[in-house]
């Protein structure tokens, strides 16, 4: 009888010892495996780079310009172009006033609710931001400019998501690099 309850402690021993050894072999895989997993990817081509987190998929790619969809519709562009020898020397307000004028000509129905100059990225580039509505979506432009190249981003998102996806969006604008 005494032996029939140390065989049975034995076994309640060895379940328990099994159990969390299968236990801490769970923990240390998913720590492997999903622990370290990078979140967050890198676009690179010669005027800049910048970092942006896997919600976010490139959709459109060219030479100077490159476009990010995100599941809820959200767009972010960003273009660069070159300044122009006329522009080379002057402000960046004279560069926003034209870029803003663009802006408006294009889309009739946008209504800017703030303009703000700043200092921009980690890099703290020279930039202005534009934040417009129209009607059911909002739109935050930001302008940077370095020596010889104006940089121009456009975060397009529907009201319901623009504030959730805004520090997504501020991740992409802190890492941007311009070359």
């Amino acid at each position: 009888m005494r032996q029939e309850r140390l065989n049975k402690k034995k076994k309640l021993l060895r379940g328990v010892s099994l159990t969390f050894l299968i236990a801490i072999l769970l923990v240390i895989l998913w720590i492997i495996f999903f622990k370290n997993r990078s979140y967050t990817r890198e676009y690179d081509n010669k005027y800049f780079s910048f970092k942006y987190d896997t919600t976010w998929k490139v959709s459109k790619e060219e030479s100077s310009s490159v476009s990010l969809v995100h599941k809820t519709d959200s767009v972010v562009d960003i273009k660069i172009n070159s300044l122009g020898s006329n522009y080379l020397n002057s402000e960046i307000e004279q560069i926003v006033s034209e870029i803003k004028f663009d802006i408006e000509k294009q889309n009739s129905n946008y209504k800017l609710l703030k303009e703000e100059k700043t200092s921009v990225t980690n890099n703290a580039y020279e930039g202005y931001k534009l934040l417009y509505e129209n009607g059911d979506s909002q739109s935050l432009i930001v302008i940077l400019r370095n020596d010889n190249y104006v940089c121009i981003i456009n975060y397009i998102s529907n009201n319901v998501y623009f504030d959730m996806l805004l520090d997504s969006f501020q991740f992409i604008l802190g890492s941007i690099k311009l070359k």
